[in-house]
């Protein structure tokens, strides 16, 4: 019922308490479904759930002795609109990651591709996703467009197998199934593409952003956090199919900006996401 990042943050800070922990952290990765802006609004079971959660959060994050966001919107979303008090919290950035496993690899223009990798779920855009590329496959037949990431029948917003079915017969997009080489993919693709609802701070951009790859993604919490909007990539409207066609479009008329708004985002990846300075900032949050 509750989301993954609650279940570890809400017991283990309670656990830590019962077993006598000294000093305790929490850190939240995100606030998940529960905390998504839906178009449609929420539905009644999720503001019961949220509702639940947050009380369980009430409980057990004054518990522990900092807590830690991925972003500020997370911070003020949870404790400042709900009012939590929590003996202390700092904000992290990104988990940061390897710049040796993702070194830049410079993309290629011709033809113009894009890339979308996660959960084939509704709040990480694929929907808005596969009706854009629908839209601009009318006018621009040789782009090509790429689906990574796998189904999952009982989660109610997850794509459908025969949704799925429609644009691989139709020749929409190209979705290679399970793939074990992620990185592969998107060293293949020349723009990634994530039109999320909400994120922590999604660590697919960054492998993008490192390899050399300008993103698309949405004007929401940890998204944001990712694109300087006309440097290394656009930012959109959530749920803007149409502002997303815009986005992709000015891709395919200028494939130099491919090239060039991919160095910049693998100049921020190297400035911000290198896993040797997030962890020197991370122990010092710990004060370790």
């Amino acid at each position: 019922m509750l989301s993954t990042f609650a279940k570890p943050v809400i017991f283990g800070t309670i656990a830590a308490r019962l077993a006598g922990v000294k000093k305790t952290v929490a850190m939240l990765e995100g606030l998940g479904y529960f905390f998504t802006d839906q178009p449609q609004g929420p539905a009644f079971k999720t503001k019961i759930i949220k509702s639940i959660q947050v009380s369980l959060y009430r409980l057990s994050l004054p518990l522990a002795d900092k807590v830690i966001f991925l972003n500020n919107d997370d911070h003020r979303d949870l404790l400042l609109a709900h009012k939590i008090k929590v003996k202390s919290y700092d904000i992290l950035g990104p988990i940061g990651l390897s710049l040796k496993e993702f070194s830049y690899t410079e993309p290629k223009p011709d033809p113009v591709s894009f890339i979308f990798v996660g959960r084939l779920l509704k709040e990480k855009g694929i929907h808005d996703y596969l009706k854009a590329v629908e839209i601009i496959k009318q006018k621009h037949s040789k782009v090509v467009f790429y689906v990574i990431g796998g189904l999952d029948a009982e989660n109610p917003g997850s794509l459908t197998g025969n949704e799925l079915n429609y644009y691989i017969t139709n020749n929409i997009i190209e979705y290679p199934g399970h793939v074990k080489d992620v990185t592969k993919w998107v060293k293949n693709a020349g723009v990634f593409v994530l039109p999320s609802y909400r994120e922590g701070f999604p660590r697919s951009t960054q492998e993008a952003m490192a390899l050399g790859r300008p993103i698309i993604t949405t004007n929401v919490p940890g998204c944001r956090e990712t694109v300087l909007s006309g440097k290394n990539g656009f930012l959109i409207p959530k749920w803007d199919i149409e502002k997303l066609v815009e986005a992709m479009t000015i891709f395919i008329e200028n494939p130099d900006y491919i090239i060039t708004m991919g160095v910049e985002s693998n100049k921020i990846a190297k400035e911000k996401y290198d896993s040797n300075h997030v962890n020197k900032k991370l122990l010092h949050l710990l004060s370790l």
